[in-house]
Parts: C-alpha cells; structure tokens; sequence
C-alpha cells in the first residue's frame, strides 16, 4: 500500500510537469529527429546500489491522561455553574448546585419524626424499668427510632448532593449543562481532564510494531507551539482496530507550564519519528524520471554505442529529492541533466 502511495504522487507530480512543458518538448524532439546526427548535451551519473537510513513518522493527538464524567446523583434544577470551561479546578471544588430546596424539606420532616420518636422511646424505657410495660414495646419503639435516624441521614446525604464538587484537580475540558437546566441523575454536567500528564495514541500498521517496546524513549513535537516533549511508550495494543487493522501504541509524556497554563492542549497534533532498518536500492534524483504515453515511468541511460536508450523503472520510497527504483543495474550511465530533450535512440554529448 506504502509503495502504491508513493508511486501515485510521484506520477502526480511529473505529470504535472509534462502538462507545463511537454508541447515544448515535442518540438524539440521533432527538431532532434531531423537532425539525428546533432547529438544531445547531457549530463550522466553511474547507478550504483547504495544504503539510506529512514525513519518512519507517526502523528496523533494530545489527550489528558485521566478524564472524568461529572454527574448529580439527584435530579433537580440547576441554580448556579461556579466554573468556566478551561478553568483550573482543585479537588473539593464547587463546580455546580441544583435547587435543595424539596431535599431539605425531606431532611426537615425525616428531623421532625426522629425528635418524636427521641421522646417516645425515652417515656417507653422509664415505664419499662418501672415494669409498667413489657420490653417487646420497647424493642419496637428502639427499632422505629433506629429507621427514622436512618432517613434523617439519608435525607442530609441527599441534600449534600446537590453541591457537585470536584472529584480530582484537572481542567474543565467540556461544559455539557447551563443555570436552569433540568438534570437527570447521572446525567453528564461537564468533563474534567488530567492535563498534567498527556496520552497520544497513534495507528500503527502491524509489520512496524517491530520497532517498538514498553518504555521505549520516543521525541516528540507539538507543531503548533514549536515544542518538544519527551515521551515514552506506555501500552501496545494487542487488538488490531477493526476498520484499519492497525494496533494502538500509547505514548505518556509530562505536560509543561508557562505563566499557570498548560501549554499543550486537548486535540493539538503531535508528532514523532523513530528510526527503521535501513534500507538498500539504488536511488536516483526525482526529476531523472519520465512517464511515456501510458503514464509508466522511466529513465534515459547512455549505452555504450553512444545512444539514449529508456529504461522503464518502479518507484519505491521516496528520500527527500530522490527516489528507490527497482529496474536499473549497477553501472548504468543515468542521463540526470537534458533528458528531457531525448528520444529513444538519439546520440548523446556528454558534458560536466
């Protein structure tokens, strides 16, 4: 696939060029089939099978490391959203508060029914010590005020619940609820993000997971801010993903700070590259290949009786300005200047 991809873009491009100058070159090639004995000034280079370092390049996006869904556990009318997407929140925060007003109602009556039955149970044990009654009505009495205690907390734990505060320090990535909303229990108010600390997580295609390793040192870099970050291999997938048949490497690495902010945010594009096996091949200069007519790409080599003769090549991977073909030999006399005025055929003058 990697080699199909490459093969269309360099097809793109010279096709591209032969659209600016390819009339021009027709007449030239008409003029230099009429005077077959004028050869053509080129320049010449020896193919010969060499090695290049690579490397493969990765990118993927800044995610916080820890995120949590904040939620009610009661229902109720949102009356007050004390933070702001963005800001800052410390552990024990008050993020929001929904309407308590029906809740402390319910914590007032559950108060009422304990004093109550705080005092029965008290008239009931002095007339039981006095014998005037049996102990089985105090054991029901006992168990009544139990139960009502039991409400009367419940009841405060409830109105307690109104308050949201923050379960953990981090940013409030998502604000999913404003003041008079109407929320469910569980239903998401916000996200909240552990920026401190970033998860980048990247698709790599199952033949590359050779090159890494849990705890493998990688270099990163943020394009967006001209940062560099050091990172490190968290987790590799076991489970390819099911669309791409690519596995997940997950990469931690340590936010910065500048002036009480995190500098790298949620979704910006990070970036890295690790270094491959080297690869072998011979590699000439993109600009040395032609297409023909049916758009097949090759190369003019010089033969020993003087001529041009073309040489149809394959693209390989592609190395800053030059490119791996298969279809050449070592020794071969590349024609890399004045191809472009050749012909099959035509006789060539050789100069620096």
């Amino acid at each position: 696939m990697f080699k199909k991809h490459v093969y269309l873009i360099v097809v793109a491009v010279l096709s591209m060029s032969l659209v600016t100058t390819g009339s021009g070159c027709d007449r030239q090639r008409d003029k230099a089939r009429k005077v077959i004995h004028r050869p053509v000034p080129v320049k010449i280079s020896t193919a010969k099978a060499e090695q290049r370092t690579r490397h493969l390049e990765y990118t993927g996006s800044a995610a916080p490391w820890d995120k949590v869904i904040l939620n009610f556990k009661v229902a109720g009318r949102i009356t007050k959203m004390a933070v702001r997407e963005g800001d800052y929140v410390k552990k024990g925060r008050t993020i929001a508060r929904i309407d308590p007003t029906d809740y402390t109602l319910m914590r007032r009556l559950a108060q009422v029914q304990v004093d109550s039955l705080k005092k029965e149970l008290g008239r009931v044990r002095r007339l039981t010590e006095k014998g005037a009654i049996p102990g089985a009505q105090l054991d029901r009495i006992q168990a009544r005020y139990d139960a009502a205690l039991t409400q009367l907390e419940r009841a405060g734990r409830v109105v307690r619940e109104t308050t949201l505060k923050s379960p953990a320090s981090g940013i409030l990535l998502k604000k999913m609820v404003s003041v008079g909303d109407l929320v469910a229990p569980q239903r998401p108010v916000g996200v909240l993000g552990d920026l401190s600390k970033l998860r980048i997580n990247v698709s790599v295609p199952e033949h590359e997971l050779r090159y890494f390793r849990r705890g493998m040192k990688v270099p990163l870099e943020v394009p967006a801010l001209s940062l560099k970050l050091e990172g490190e291999v968290y987790e590799i997938a076991y489970i390819p993903e099911e669309k791409t048949r690519t596995y997940r490497v997950t990469i931690s690495a340590s936010n910065v700070m500048r002036d009480g902010v995190y500098r790298v945010r949620a979704g910006m594009l990070v970036r890295f590259r690790i270094p491959a096996d080297p690869i072998k091949g011979i590699f000439v200069p993109m600009r040395t290949i032609l297409l023909d007519p049916s758009s097949r790409p090759f190369v003019y080599v010089v033969e020993k009786s003087g001529l041009a003769q073309r040489k149809f090549v394959h693209i390989g991977e592609i190395f800053g300005e030059e490119v791996r073909v298969t279809g050449l030999t070592e020794g071969d006399k590349l024609v890399t200047g004045g191809a472009q005025f050749l012909y099959q055929g035509a006789p060539v003058r050789l100069v620096k």
